[in-house]
């Protein structure tokens, strides 16, 4: 059951991705937050997981999974799980501030 461990490894990876992903959009705002979130959040997602958890990569090895595989299947989620939570966002900020500029 090989999704079970791409979810387990893109699960480690969000706690990084999610805490950038909130400074990048109080930062730079709902769109360049969204863009970053699944471009540069999933490096900085990568990074802490290097320092942080670096010997867990050997369960994934034993799996036959290698971190290019790993990093292509967690761009994905995290594109594919990034669309629903914009738009969350997106009305969020709506209905709380009456704005609907994603800039």
């Amino acid at each position: 059951m090989l999704i079970r461990a791409y979810w387990n490894f893109y699960k480690e990876l969000l706690t990084f991705i999610a805490a950038f992903a909130v400074l990048s959009i109080l930062l730079f705002g709902m769109l360049w937050g969204y863009l970053l979130f699944i471009t540069v959040g999933l490096a900085i997602g990568f990074l802490g997981f290097e320092m942080f958890y670096k010997e867990q990569y050997y369960f994934y090895f034993n799996l036959g999974l290698t971190r290019k595989k790993l990093l292509i299947v967690s761009f994905c989620v995290n594109a594919i799980l990034g669309l629903p939570i914009l738009g969350l966002l997106s009305l969020l900020i709506q209905l709380l501030f009456g704005t609907t500029s994603l800039l």
